[in-house]
C-alpha cells in the first residue's frame, strides 16, 4: 500500500514538472504583416558653374564717330560678300544697319552705343538659362562677348558685343527662321571687321 502510494506521488511530481507547449513562432514569408512604406526622397544638383558677372573693362577707347551715325559704312562690300549678306535688303538708321531676307526671318543688324555700359548688361545676364552659350572673346584686343540664346530649328540667333571704350560698342545680332548658317561665326567676323576699319 505504501509502495503504490509512492509510486502515485512520484507521478503526480512529474505531471506537475512538465511546461506548456511554446508559443507557435510569428508567420514568415508571404505571411508576415508587411511594414509601413519608407516615404522617397530627394535630392537635385547642378554640375554648372556660375558665370562671371563682372565684366572686365577696355585697356583703351576706340574712335567710332567715322560710321557711328552711319553704321552701314562700317563694313565694305567685300567684307558683306563675305558674311554673305549681300543678297539681303539693307535697311539704313542713325546708329544701326540691317540686312533683311525674306520679309524680315532673317535679320542681321550691326549697331554703334556710345551711351552706356552695354557689355555689363550682357554680364548682368550671363547666368540666365536662356543663354546657352555666353562666351568671352576679345577682338583686336578690346573685351566683348558672344552669347547664343536657347532657341530651336529653325530659329537661329546670336549676339556679340565689343567694348571699345568705358560707355561705347559695337553690337552685332543675328535672327533667321530657315537659315541654318553659324549666325555666332558670322557675328564675330562682322565686329572684327569694325574693329579693323575703325583701325585698331
Amino acid at each position: 500500500m505504501i509502495r503504490r502510494w509512492a509510486i502515485a506521488a512520484v507521478m503526480l511530481v512529474a505531471a506537475c514538472g512538465q511546461q506548456e507547449d511554446p508559443a507557435p513562432p510569428p508567420p514568415t514569408g508571404a505571411e508576415s504583416t508587411p511594414s509601413p512604406p519608407t516615404p522617397a526622397t530627394s535630392t537635385t544638383s547642378s554640375s554648372s558653374q556660375s558665370r562671371p558677372s563682372v565684366a572686365p573693362k577696355p585697356s583703351r577707347t576706340l574712335d567710332m564717330r567715322k560710321y557711328t551715325t552711319q553704321a552701314c559704312d562700317a563694313l565694305t562690300q567685300q567684307q558683306v560678300a563675305s558674311l554673305e549678306l549681300s543678297s539681303y535688303q539693307v535697311l539704313r538708321a542713325t546708329n544701326l544697319c540691317r540686312w533683311s531676307l525674306d520679309g524680315g526671318k532673317t535679320t542681321f543688324d550691326l549697331s554703334f552705343n556710345t551711351v552706356m555700359d552695354v557689355l555689363q548688361l550682357y554680364y548682368d545676364e550671363a547666368d540666365k538659362p536662356y543663354w546657352v552659350v555666353f562666351e568671352a572673346i576679345t577682338v583686336g584686343g578690346f573685351p566683348g562677348v558672344k552669347r547664343q540664346g536657347d532657341s530651336k530649328p529653325p530659329v537661329y540667333n546670336c549676339q556679340v558685343f565689343v567694348a571699345t571704350g568705358p560707355k561705347q560698342g559695337i553690337e552685332v545680332r543675328a535672327v533667321s527662321t530657315g537659315v541654318a548658317a553659324d549666325w555666332c561665326g558670322k557675328a564675330v567676323k562682322a565686329a572684327e571687321f569694325v574693329v579693323g576699319n575703325l583701325g585698331t
